[in-house]
């Protein structure tokens, strides 16, 4: 096990001036254990008014920690699978500031691929969720076959996902069957058809209306100036053009 030979601070400990990333793995290590299981509700307990303690721990994975992650009918259950670099070493932290390095240019590139949007359901960093309007998206990059199940870093084996979709969060309770059947059936024939195509794959395709969407969501402020003031003469060219034939 990883960290044996530098065994986990004292999370408890204010004195320390640990970072919550930090305090979470040594609250990991020490009180939950690899190969043992805990739940959302004790994760908050442990870390009352950490509003980001959920993705410092899955931060973690970029360290070489394994994190099971499922949603139960009593609650989001989560395993720990495996004891990754102990990152409150300062070998540890040497390690974990490399492998941060590395995994922040493979998280872009798998964005990028996947047009910065959620494969499960579509939406965008910075949107809000349907079902949780006052919720925005975070993204983040997951391994579709866990590296304790076999996977690897390969990019096939990594996927963009949003927060909630990521875990498992994905039904939407103010939606009932006869409303989503009304919504379909209003749909043209060919929506219809792209419709269960996502459906059969498993996965939202977005259109290239949605990439050139998030594309520009992802540009610089003086980025987005430019596209918009571009976008605005190409469209005022086209009216006058029009106007004179």
């Amino acid at each position: 096990m990883k960290g044996a030979s530098n065994p986990p601070p004292n999370w408890r400990d204010g004195k320390l001036k640990l970072g919550i990333k930090v305090r979470v793995a040594a609250w990991l290590a020490s009180e939950v254990g690899e190969g043992n299981t805990f739940t959302r509700e004790q994760l908050h307990v442990a870390f009352p008014g950490a509003t980001q303690v959920e993705r410092r721990m899955r931060d973690l994975r970029e360290h070489g920690w394994e994190i099971d992650i499922a949603r139960m009918a009593d609650g989001v259950h989560m395993r720990l699978v495996k004891i990754g670099e102990p990152i409150w070493s300062p070998e540890g932290r040497l390690v974990a500031k490399r492998q941060i390095r590395t995994s922040a240019v493979r998280r872009s590139a798998i964005l990028r691929r996947d047009n910065y949007v959620c494969t499960s359901c579509g939406v965008s960093a910075g949107e809000p969720h349907l079902d949780a309007q006052n919720l925005l998206a975070r993204l983040s990059v997951r391994h579709l076959v866990s590296l304790a199940e076999g996977g690897t870093d390969r990019p096939e084996n990594l996927v963009t996902i949003c927060d909630r979709c990521n875990l498992g969060e994905v039904s939407i309770p103010s939606v009932n069957r006869e409303e989503a059947a009304r919504q379909i059936q209003d749909l043209s024939m060919q929506h219809k058809t792209v419709l269960l195509a996502w459906m059969a794959r498993g996965e939202r395709t977005p259109s290239p209306l949605d990439r050139a969407w998030a594309m520009f969501r992802h540009l610089d402020p003086d980025g987005r100036k430019e596209v918009v003031r571009v976008l605005a003469e190409a469209i005022e060219r086209l009216a006058g053009e029009d106007a004179t034939t």
